[in-house]
């Protein structure tokens, strides 16, 4: 048996025979002692395999066949696995489900890229899809494809995206994701609006709006609830309260169940005298189990198409702002009643599941602030207790006395005035 140093190695191997046959391996250590004891184990425990002592050490397994490569489908072709999946993982979301379907097909509609693979689209054909999506992404007019916002743009970005992370870390179709970089709210997208309602204003729309439009103004105005959660509102929600009547302004309760995301939506408000008035005269016209109905048959659901060529209409016969609408008077409810809540009751009461965005629905005014002041100013404080004549920085620190008074305690207490002795200057 032979221990050694292979040229280049710094460790031990070992080489021996038995009955005709050759055993040579490395040992792994650089200790010639133990590389001496391993190999003396290696050669007795072939001796004890030979005597029927011990059990042979199996063969190594063979390695599996190489699976033969899976193609890497096209964007266009990728459409059906991605509608799938979208349809399962969103099946309780139907308007989730309907813009990741719409929003792929106009990804396929930019034909540079409708037929490249899934790893083929890169960062160089994303930056010339985005440019391509400004001008031609829209709706059709006259033949011919209308421009976008960086916002819509944006949504159809993060389709992409998602489409892609769920190639390769779902599937491992393709090796890698490119970096998908959607525009930023410095370059104009995801813009949002300080705009709220005067009560000027507010009076102006609602006295000009038509029905449903004008109910729904109402109940954005007065409860802060989002247009879809309007749209989903259904009797069962709804509780009038006679016992409430002749309580301030509160008539019953409103549960919000559906319209928003599953975890931030269900909450309950207090319906005051102009919701209940809306909300009896809506629930009297319809025919089903929602609240709101369409127009032309109250046994069918409004659609949200009714209330958007409504708001469109009305900002053409009055002078509004542009920003003006349901979100906005959401916004106006919101911003009001900031003023007289925490933020985290307002949170809940906006059905927000981040209190970031409810931060972002609140705008505190100039009067407001001057009103907190005023309110503080109103307040008793603790320094107005302590009679202060002179310092107010440490009213509880006594005077210091004058100086006839000083020498009246001097005489009193038969205090000697300090000698004053004059020095001569001595040189230096």
């Amino acid at each position: 048996m032979k221990v050694f140093k292979r040229p280049g190695s710094s460790y031990y191997a070992y080489k021996f025979q038995y009955r005709g046959r050759e055993y040579y391996r490395s040992t792994g250590t650089e200790n010639r002692r133990e590389a001496e004891s391993i190999a003396a184990a290696a050669r007795a425990r072939i001796i004890r395999q030979e005597a029927g002592l011990e059990e042979p050490e199996p063969p190594p397994k063979a390695l599996p066949p190489e699976e033969p490569h899976k193609p890497i489908p096209t964007l266009a072709e990728f459409q059906t696995t991605f509608d799938e999946w979208v349809g399962t993982a969103k099946a309780e979301q139907k308007g989730t489900v309907k813009f990741y379907r719409e929003s792929y097909q106009r990804l396929l509609d930019y034909r540079p890229w409708s037929h490249l693979t899934l790893a083929e689209i890169e960062e160089p054909e994303i930056e010339a899809f985005k440019t391509w999506a400004l001008k031609h992404a829209g709706r059709r007019r006259n033949g011919k494809r209308t421009p976008v916002s960086k916002t819509t743009v944006n949504r159809y970005l993060a389709t992409l995206r998602k489409a892609l992370r769920y190639a390769h870390r779902k599937l491992k179709i393709i090796d890698k994701v490119p970096v998908v970089e959607q525009y930023t709210r410095d370059e104009g997208a995801e813009r949002e609006t300080d705009y709220v309602f005067s009560p000027r204003e507010y009076i102006d729309w609602i006295g000009t709006a038509a029905e449903p439009l004008r109910s729904a103004s109402i109940l954005a105005r007065h409860s802060g609830i989002c247009r879809n959660e309007m749209l989903k509102l259904m009797k069962d929600c709804v509780r009038f309260d006679p016992a409430r009547q002749g309580n301030g302004k509160a008539s019953g309760e409103l549960t919000i169940k559906r319209g928003l995301k599953r975890r931030a939506r269900k909450r309950k408000l207090v319906i005051d005298r102009e919701i209940k008035t809306v909300l009896e005269r809506l629930m009297a016209q319809s025919d089903c189990e929602y609240v709101f109905t369409s127009p032309q048959d109250p046994a069918k659901p409004l659609g949200p198409w009714v209330l958007e060529e409504q708001m469109t209409q009305l900002r053409k016969k009055i002078k509004t702002h542009a920003d003006a609408g349901l979100h906005a008077l959401r916004h106006t409810f919101l911003t009001e009643a900031g003023e007289y809540t925490d933020p985290f009751t307002l949170q809940y009461v906006a059905g927000h599941d981040n209190i970031k965005t409810t931060m972002r629905y609140v705008h505190p005014r100039e009067e407001a602030v001057e009103k907190l002041f005023v309110r503080l100013g109103n307040l008793e404080r603790p320094e107005g207790r302590v009679e202060c004549k002179r310092s107010v920085q440490n009213p509880v620190q006594s005077e210091r006395p004058s100086d006839p008074d000083l020498s009246k305690l001097l005489i009193i207490g038969n205090l000697q005035p300090a000698e004053v002795v004059e020095l001569a200057d001595t040189p230096s």
